[in-house]
Order: structure tokens, then C-alpha cells, then sequence
């Protein structure tokens, strides 16, 4: 057993932790825990560059909870470990404990391929966990920053956004994706998987959308919803009569209503496209049902 000894505080700088959000309230927790039961488990270091200080292999959290009870030392195990045994260490530590969002967690991988060429079985055998559940997290690093940020929030639950990265969408396809897991007050990842797939579709024929950040986005053919009218809707919309005869009339209102269900599909809007579609199948029954009277 390596032995154990107290090192004064002021002379630890943290090392290359994956970790890039510390949670002040989760410290505080720590904190009052290291407070009432003492450091259960002491850091890990290692002789920074200059010799002159100690850099934190692992337990940066725990080092940082000391601080802030005012510690002027603490128990630290001092190793002698080169950059790719120390960063395996790391990954291990903030994986095992499951203490890195999944952003966090998908640039630690990234960055030891980048660093130390790191095949995913490399990464696997290190941090402990499946290939294929690396492969995903390294997925995440194609959604675009904005929703990343999301994800790392907890504002996107992680197996919608597993479905996002897993399409290849561009940036302004993943907006409109999101805008329509937003909107929708009870998803599933069934109903969410068919909508990128759709988008990816739209994207391959080379329909182009844009639009600004969570705001509404664009029919790129047609208008802006935001300073042209919104598409009709049953609610405030009564379609034309239009047609020589009963049949025709109906017929024009079907579609009528068919085309706005489009137009809401397109700037993200499920439940008004949905609301189109059954007054327009509302009036197929009743067609059908005319016809069949006479």
C-alpha cells in the first residue's frame, strides 16, 4: 500500500481533468460530508513540471470540498506516473464514479484519441465500460454546440439525444429535430426516431430549412412565421368553398386542409399538423359517408 501523506493545499494545482462544470451545491454537499466523516479516501498526485508543487491525478472534487472548509493540508498519495498512465487513471476515476456529464464524458475519449492515439478498445479496457457505449458518447460531439449544451443541462434526455447524433443531421436540421421534441409534451423515442429520420430524408433530397436558434424556423419556399401569417388551422380557419358540386367542394377542402398540415410540419409544429390532418380525414369520412347515402 502506497503511503499516505498530508500535503499542504497551497501547494496542488489540479491537473488535466475532464471534468469542466463543478456544481457548487454538489461541493457543499461533499464538503459538509468530509466534514461530518472525515476524507474517507485520500487524492492521488503527482510531481507537477516544475517539482515545486503536486498536480491532481485524482480526486479533484474532494481536494476542492477541503478548500473550501478551509483546509491547510490533506491527505494525498504522491505517484510518479508519465501523461498517459496519469490521464488513464482520470478517465477510470471520473467514469467509475459516474461523475462527468455526457459531453464531458464523449471529450475525455475524444481527447486521449487525439493525445495518445487510443484505439475504443484502448478507451474500454481504461475506463472500465462497453465499446459500443463509448462509440455513442463520441456521437454526441456531432450535435452542435447550442444543444450540447443542452444535454449537459439535463434539458435533453440522453437516449433522444443518442437518436439525434446517431443521424448525421447538419446544424440546422438538428434545430428543427429539437423544436419538435420540444413542442411535443409526451415523446417517445419511437415517435422521435421517425421524426429525424424523416428530416434526414428532407436533408438527403437537399431541402434546405434555416432558421434562428429555438425560434421558429423557416419554410425556405414559402414565409417566415414570424412576419408572415401562420398557416390555417381549424380553430380559426374556415376552408373555401370552392368546386362545381358538393364533391369537388369537399375534395378542395381535404386538400386544403392536407397542404396547412404541411406548412405546420415544416416550421415544427406536430400537434397543429396533427389537428389538420384530422379535420381533413374528418372530411374524407364525411365524403365517403355521402356517397354512400346516395
Amino acid at each position: 500500500m502506497k503511503p499516505i501523506n498530508d500535503i499542504p493545499i497551497s501547494q496542488i494545482i489540479p491537473g488535466k481533468n475532464d471534468r469542466t462544470i463543478f456544481d457548487e451545491s454538489g461541493l457543499r454537499e461533499l464538503a459538509d460530508s468530509i466534514k461530518e466523516h472525515g476524507l474517507i479516501q485520500p487524492i492521488t498526485v503527482r510531481y507537477a513540471e516544475d517539482c515545486k508543487q503536486f498536480e491532481i491525478i485524482a480526486g479533484e472534487r474532494r481536494f476542492r470540498a477541503c478548500k473550501l472548509l478551509g483546509w491547510q493540508t490533506i491527505p494525498a498519495i504522491i505517484t510518479v506516473l508519465k501523461d498517459k498512465e496519469a490521464s488513464a487513471i482520470t478517465l477510470a476515476e471520473n467514469i467509475a464514479r459516474k461523475s462527468l456529464d455526457p459531453i464531458d464524458e464523449a471529450c475525455a475519449y475524444q481527447s486521449r484519441i487525439e493525445s495518445f492515439g487510443w484505439s475504443i478498445e484502448d478507451l474500454s479496457k481504461y475506463a472500465g465500460t462497453s465499446t459500443i457505449h463509448i462509440q455513442f458518447r463520441l456521437k454526441l460531439l456531432k450535435l452542435i454546440p447550442e444543444i450540447q449544451k443542452l444535454i449537459r443541462g439535463g434539458n435533453i434526455q440522453i437516449g433522444y439525444a443518442q437518436i439525434l447524433a446517431d443521424t448525421n443531421l447538419d446544424s440546422n436540421f438538428q434545430l428543427i429535430a429539437f423544436s419538435r421534441l420540444r413542442d411535443n409534451p409526451k415523446p417517445t423515442t419511437g415517435w422521435f426516431r421517425s421524426i429525424v429520420s424523416e428530416l434526414k430524408e428532407k436533408q438527403d433530397q437537399g431541402i434546405l430549412f434555416k432558421g434562428p436558434l429555438f425560434d421558429e424556423t423557416y419554410d425556405a419556399n414559402q414565409f417566415k412565421t414570424k412576419n408572415i401569417p401562420q398557416p390555417p388551422h381549424p380553430d380559426t380557419t374556415m376552408p373555401p368553398k370552392v368546386g362545381r358540386n358538393y364533391k369537388e367542394i369537399m375534395l378542395n377542402q381535404i386538400n386544403f386542409w392536407e397542404e396547412a398540415a404541411s406548412k405546420w410540419d415544416a416550421i415544427g409544429k406536430p400537434f397543429k399538423r396533427n389537428e389538420c390532418r384530422s379535420a381533413a380525414q374528418a372530411l374524407t369520412k364525411a365524403l365517403s359517408k355521402g356517397f354512400t347515402k346516395r
